[in-house]
């Protein structure tokens, strides 16, 4: 995944759930482990992965 990728999801998600806490920097390394959890499970492309990044994500937060 490219870096103009990570910064697109990285502000498509800020633009849901507000600027990320722990920087950008923090935010675009989450990105990277959670997309290549993501397909390890199996999860496909498209909306399903958005909606399961976004879940995530939000799950991300609360633990921090």
């Amino acid at each position: 995944m490219n870096s103009d990728q990570l910064q697109r999801i990285a502000a498509a998600l800020e633009e849901v759930y507000g600027d990320c806490p722990h920087g950008r920097a923090a935010l675009m390394r989450w990105i990277e482990e959670e997309i290549t959890r993501l397909k390890a499970r199996g999860v496909p492309g498209g909306e399903a992965a958005t909606m399961e990044l976004g879940l995530a994500y939000w799950a991300w937060l609360g633990e921090e």
